[in-house]
């Protein structure tokens, strides 16, 4: 078991679609999964990543038969819907931006709560109809469970310390992250909304250990 320290920072995952796709709305590819049902595949990073589960989660919210395909990190997963192997994924922000703007990529939807600032035409999914979609890519620190509180603030007054410099600010920036670091007791409560929404998901979408 580990004790909260602090969320650092939250990065917009974006829904992308190959470009070869007929598709440039969420709505779009509902209809368009639900009129070819079983022949859409969707890109995962892995087996219970993230993605994955934002994968079950929209099956369900959108009732649609979507193939989801995992691979074996990111890398693989891009290389895939790049070559048009698969023509859908959900990845964060600092990784697969290049492919949009190069083009090869057409971003859906962000998955974040607002809009982001390197795609500002491009609506939440919120705004496309789906707020129960929300998953932004997160980092945080923990410590042992059993660790001191004062020791604890100490860490979090140390990481606040270190994401203060605006050239460290800048560069998150520059790779679509945003800093949102807060105290030890709001990263726990993040963390038990988290999972108390996807061991929900995990239960309504019937996944099963391997």
């Amino acid at each position: 078991m580990f004790t909260p320290v602090a969320q650092l920072i939250d990065t917009p995952q974006i829904m992308a679609v190959h470009e070869s796709l007929p598709v440039k709305t969420v709505a779009e590819l509902v209809a368009y999964a639900k009129a070819n049902p079983g022949k859409i595949s969707w890109g995962t990073q892995g087996v219970g990543t993230a993605p994955h589960l934002l994968a079950e989660l929209f099956k369900l919210e959108a009732g649609v038969n979507i193939v989801v395909v995992p691979y074996r990190g990111t890398a693989p997963m891009l290389a895939a819907i790049v070559a048009n192997e698969i023509p859908l994924v959900v990845d964060p922000m600092t990784t697969i931006l290049p492919h949009i703007q190069s083009g090869k990529l057409r971003p859906l939807a962000v998955t974040g709560e607002t809009r982001s600032a390197k795609l500002p035409d491009v609506p939440t999914v919120t705004e496309a109809g789906y707020p129960k979609l929300q998953s932004s890519f997160w980092l945080g620190v923990v410590a042992p469970s059993g660790t001191s509180p004062a020791i604890i603030d100490k860490l979090n007054a140390a990481f606040r310390e270190s994401l203060k410099p605006a050239e460290t600010r800048a560069r998150l920036d520059t790779l679509g992250a945003q800093i949102k670091i807060g105290t030890p007791e709001d990263f726990r409560k993040m963390l038990a909304k988290e999972l108390a929404l996807w061991t929900e998901v995990v239960k309504a979408a019937n996944l099963k250990v391997e």
